[in-house]
């Protein structure tokens, strides 16, 4: 499915207890990313803003790597990440903003935190993601 929110069970190659929770406003830029994490084997549940994000964190046996714009309706992606942490405090964040402003705006960056600047490539994505699921 192409929408907002679109939920894929890709097996997880690395560790299928990891699923990484993909937060973009952008639909054409949020496709593309989960579509890539999912291609590496991970499960990717998408979602349009940080509330559908939280409405739809997997049980707490899953551990969790949250992707997220910095720039969101609504709540904003490091205001979404302390929330995520409140509830999974190990969960790894992995920032991405196209406005290096912004990602100067997060630091200092906490543990198991890092920032994308947009736009990033097929392997900087996967690294990023794979590093963040071993720290999950």
């Amino acid at each position: 499915m192409k929408e907002a929110g679109y939920d894929v069970a890709a097996g997880g190659r690395r560790d299928g207890d990891v699923v990484v929770l993909v937060v973009e406003d952008d639909p054409l830029v949020r496709e593309a990313v989960a579509m890539l994490i999912e291609s590496d084997g991970y499960r990717v549940i998408a979602s349009c803003d940080g509330d559908e994000c939280l409405d739809r964190l997997p049980p707490r046996e899953k551990r969790v790597v949250l992707v997220t714009d910095v720039i969101l309706p609504g709540r904003s992606g490091r205001a979404l990440a302390d929330e995520v942490r409140r509830r999974r405090p190990r969960a790894p964040v992995v920032f991405a903003t196209g406005l290096p402003d912004a990602a100067y705006s997060l630091e200092p960056l906490g543990v198991n935190e890092t920032v994308l600047l947009k736009p990033f490539g097929v392997r900087e994505i996967a690294h990023a993601v794979g590093r963040a699921a071993l720290a999950a």
